[in-house]
């Protein structure tokens, strides 16, 4: 039996998830020709993404980090040079408002239209920012704008995940879908960007399902009897040390990025033509607490505690989120996110 205190925490009041690196960025920035340290791999062509909470109508007392409004942040790359950078508000009905903007087109009105702030993938050509736990995506052009909501063509039955998995044989995203009041949906979007729900999961309770994992064979359905206890944790966050763990070997490199500069979750971009698993590149956003900026860090994910292949630094700051991807322009590369 899990026993649950009712008594609030000071962290409760959402404060700690308002101020340095977790804070909210006021606005949209859009910038070229960035500068680079070091030299961006040539065949690195296309849009390093990273979208998470940056809330802009606060209630310090009720803001929780999971639910803030979502910001999309966009690193083109080609031929060597850091083109643009971008980020931009998904727009969601309450930061329509709070921005003085129309409401976004769509389905889902009322429902379905909550913020929308965990992860990004493309589906039949479009790019679209996810979340789980009901609401409908947002799909977004080239330059991150969100467009409208989308149910894909009407063949979402209800919400949607904010953790779809791609299978690179099929070309499928496979997802598990789950809310309040609803069975957990098994959810496979093909590449024409068109859902079908394959399975309906009746379960007695409403577990945290947040991901899923899946086999030639099988759908993995994770049912986590999860709490957070910071307490037991054997590492700080946010995180300062990088970890390539190799399990076959039992070793594990590190890579430091900088004195007390902080970085986000990694996004593997293999090459094309690779062999071993490891043949690619490392990109990941990285905190500079001392100039209050972030910078794109790229590593040779064979040199992992070697050099940084380039650093590019974005003018702006990426607040610590949740998921990313990289959008190749064309398809010479595949990402693991």
């Amino acid at each position: 039996m899990n026993m649950v205190s009712d008594t609030h925490s000071p962290a409760s009041t959402g404060a700690p998830y308002l101020s340095g690196n977790f804070g909210p960025v006021a606005d949209e920035t859009t910038a070229f020709g960035l500068d680079v340290i070091g030299r961006i791999p040539p065949e690195l062509n296309g849009r390093f993404l990273r979208l998470g909470p940056n809330p802009i109508d606060l209630d310090p007392t009720r803001y929780h980090w999971f639910t803030g409004t979502g910001m999309a942040h966009g690193l083109r790359v080609r031929e060597g040079k850091a083109e643009w950078y971008r980020s931009r508000f998904v727009i969601d009905g309450r930061a329509a408002a709070a921005l003085g903007r129309e409401p976004i087109g769509g389905p889902g009105k009322g429902k379905r239209d909550r913020a929308v702030n965990t992860s990004l993938i493309e589906v039949g050509g479009k790019l679209c920012a996810i979340v789980e736990s009901g609401s409908l995506p947002v799909e977004l052009n080239y330059e991150l704008e969100s467009v409208r909501r989308t149910d894909f063509d009407g063949t979402l039955e209800a919400g949607f995940s904010g953790h779809a998995r791609l299978d690179p044989i099929t070309g499928e995203q496979h997802a598990l879908a789950y809310e309040p009041g609803q069975p957990v949906r098994y959810i496979s979007v093909g590449r024409d960007g068109r859902a079908a729900t394959k399975a309906r999961i009746e379960l007695p309770h409403i577990p945290l399902i947040h991901d899923m994992a899946f086999t030639e064979s099988f759908i993995v359905v994770p049912d986590f009897p999860v709490t957070f206890q910071p307490t037991r944790s054997h590492t700080t966050f946010p995180w300062l040390s990088a970890m390539k763990h190799d399990l076959q070997r039992g070793t594990t490199e590190v890579h430091q990025f900088g004195p007390g500069q902080m970085t986000l979750e990694p996004i593997f971009v293999q090459k094309a033509g690779a062999v071993a698993e490891d043949e690619g590149w490392i990109m990941r956003c990285v905190y500079d607490p001392e100039r209050n900026l972030s910078d794109v860090v790229i590593l040779d994910a064979q040199d992992f505690s070697g050099g940084q292949v380039a650093r590019i630094h974005l003018p702006a700051r990426v607040p610590f989120g949740f998921h990313g991807a990289w959008v190749p322009e064309v398809d010479t590369a595949s990402v693991i996110a």
